[in-house]
């Protein structure tokens, strides 16, 4: 269930840094069938990648290189801890950082990978307002075949 709810809050965001609830719904159909999403998740107000995290991203890469038609879109994504500028920048640099892990350590194909964040936007789980949440803190990684 938590996978399902990963995919649909990372996927809405495809190719739009934020969107309001019935644009992303509308967006879900061009959703490519057999995506797969690999959640990576982070510690309050942190951008740090675990040792399990690197495995992970090791894994994708290695499935990117093995298949010219993969295509991933990574999406940062933070809870409502902190200001909503905050919020911004952190799930900016959460992306950002597992860019850099999978293209630039891991060789996965710069061109094949796409970085977009939502800041605290477009929440996994709602909560009120500076409620942690982990499953908030995440960057999906969603593998899909280009189209």
């Amino acid at each position: 269930m938590l996978h399902c709810k990963i995919l649909a809050a990372a996927v809405a965001t495809v190719g739009f840094v934020t969107l309001s609830a019935a644009t992303a719904q509308s967006v879900m159909e061009r959703v490519p069938a057999g995506s797969t999403t690999y959640p990576i998740h982070f510690p309050t107000g942190s951008y740090q990648l675990d040792p399990g995290d690197q495995d992970t991203i090791r894994a994708v890469a290695s499935k990117i290189q093995a298949d010219s038609a993969l295509h991933a879109t990574i999406v940062g994504k933070a809870d409502t801890t902190g200001s909503a500028e905050f919020n911004e920048h952190l799930s900016e640099r959460r992306a950002t950082t597992v860019f850099e892990a999978l293209v630039y350590a891991n060789k996965a194909p710069e061109d094949r990978v796409d970085v977009r964040w939502t800041g605290e936007h477009l929440p996994v789980v709602t909560t009120d307002d500076q409620q942690a949440e982990s499953q908030n803190r995440i960057v999906a990684i969603i593998l899909h075949k280009a189209q």
